[in-house]
Formats: structure tokens, sequence, C-alpha cells
């Protein structure tokens, strides 16, 4: 798991950033929700033989392009984009089983 954090955006949160405790490493998740490795293990190998409907890939289009439409108004009123690297997409691919 990767915790997203924000870019800073003044010197005083640099010094508070440096003053924080290290992020939880651990999160309890409840037993109910858990898997073993090797079920883990086996739906990776069901992932490759996944395919996405047509519908779905068009969603997923969607919502690029919508991205990209906000981005580019974004910038001229110097607001934040949102940025979805291709490697967060490949992810998105890869998680397809859920």
């Amino acid at each position: 798991m990767r915790l997203i954090v924000s870019r800073l955006k003044s010197k005083d949160s640099f010094d508070t950033l440096l003053d924080m405790a290290a992020a939880k490493d651990f999160i309890d998740i409840e037993s109910s929700l858990k898997f073993s490795n090797a079920e883990l293990d086996s739906i990776k190998a069901k992932v490759p033989n996944i395919t996405l409907d047509k519908e779905v890939k068009a969603a997923l289009k969607n919502i690029k392009a919508q991205i990209e439409i906000y981005n580019s108004e974004a910038l001229t009123h110097n607001a934040e984009i949102i940025d979805v690297s291709e490697r967060r997409w490949i992810a998105i691919m890869e998680s397809k089983v859920a």
C-alpha cells in the first residue's frame, strides 16, 4: 500500500512535516476480510485471463478524457491538476478482478 501525500504549499508546512510522527505502517484488518497468500496467488494467476467489456473500456477512456479537459482548464485558472500516471492506469488494469 502506498500513502499519497500532497505537495507542501508553504515553508511552515515543511517544519510541521519534519516534526510529525511516522505514519502507522500496520493497519488492523477485520479477520473476515483477510485472505491467504495462496488465495492471493490464485487471484493473481487468473487476472491475465480476464478481459474488460467494451463498456468498461469506454468508461475509463471517458474518465481519462474528462481529467484531461479538467486539467487544461485548471492550468488556465492556476488550480491543481489531477495527475494520473500511466503507472496508475496500469495498476487499475492489474486490479481488474476487484
